[in-house]
């Protein structure tokens, strides 16, 4: 029983980092393009959804990039 509750807790911390660390790179893409592409990159932004950027830095840029793709347009 321990070893099946230590399987599932793995594949989940597992599963969750992936999930976050897609969206780190999404915002990288995005932040590479923003100052030639304000529009497309306002798109992109709009694309991903709230709910799939966790943690408090993510957040932050996230925030920051859609303010800067708003200046910019």
């Amino acid at each position: 029983m321990v070893r099946y509750i230590s399987i599932v807790s793995f594949l989940l911390l597992m599963t969750a980092s992936c999930a976050d660390r897609g969206a780190l790179r999404a915002l990288d893409s995005v932040e590479s393009y923003i100052t030639e592409k304000p529009g497309r990159a306002l798109s992109a932004l709009d694309s991903l959804s709230q709910a799939g950027i966790k943690g408090k830095e993510a957040n932050a840029r996230y925030a920051l990039l859609y303010s800067m793709a708003l200046d910019k347009s």
